[in-house]
């Protein structure tokens, strides 16, 4: 996992390196950002409701179902603030009369 965030930076210094407009790309990279952190955990938080009604009914389900529900909660927030400060980034860098 850490291989693939080193290889992720890397990439995103590279392209701001070649890119002829980095604002532009720094604004994409934040809207893309925000999209593939909410697909994440749209993603995440639907295998946790698989997982949760795959256990049959039993003295474990209630568990498993607070489990789930304990860690899909806490990163309900996270998401949140990523999504809206990537967003931000976004419309900053999109904003019309900016220094060149």
């Amino acid at each position: 996992m850490l291989v693939l965030g080193a290889i992720g930076v890397l990439a995103l210094l590279a392209a701001l390196v070649v890119s002829p407009r980095r604002l532009r790309t720094i604004g994409q990279v934040a809207l893309w950002g925000a999209v593939m952190t909410a697909l994440a955990y749209f993603a995440l938080d639907r295998f946790g409701a698989m997982a949760a009604t795959a256990v049959p009914a039993g003295p474990v389900s209630p568990a498993v179902s607070a489990v789930v529900q304990a860690l899909f909660d806490s990163l309900r927030a996270p998401t949140v603030v990523i999504c809206v400060a990537a967003v931000v980034v976004a419309v900053v860098t999109r904003l019309p009369g900016r220094a060149r």
